[in-house]
């Protein structure tokens, strides 16, 4: 389960979007692997294949492996 609610950007989309709703769009497919995410606190925008968020790809998982 994710603890801290950081705020992220994704290349491409308006807005800003929390953990649950960043981890969301990646199950539903609407965030790609190869998309570019960042949030204030990164200097550099990273793609979602190579974050924290790549164990989400793919699908549903259980959040509290």
């Amino acid at each position: 389960m994710i603890k801290k609610n950081k705020i992220w950007k994704i290349k491409g989309f308006e807005g800003t979007f929390t953990d649950e709703e960043l981890v969301s769009l990646i199950k539903a497919g609407e965030v790609k692997p190869d998309y570019f995410i960042t949030s204030k606190e990164m200097r550099k925008w990273v793609k979602v294949s190579n974050s924290i968020y790549q164990f989400y790809i793919g699908g549903e998982h259980d959040e509290n492996i």
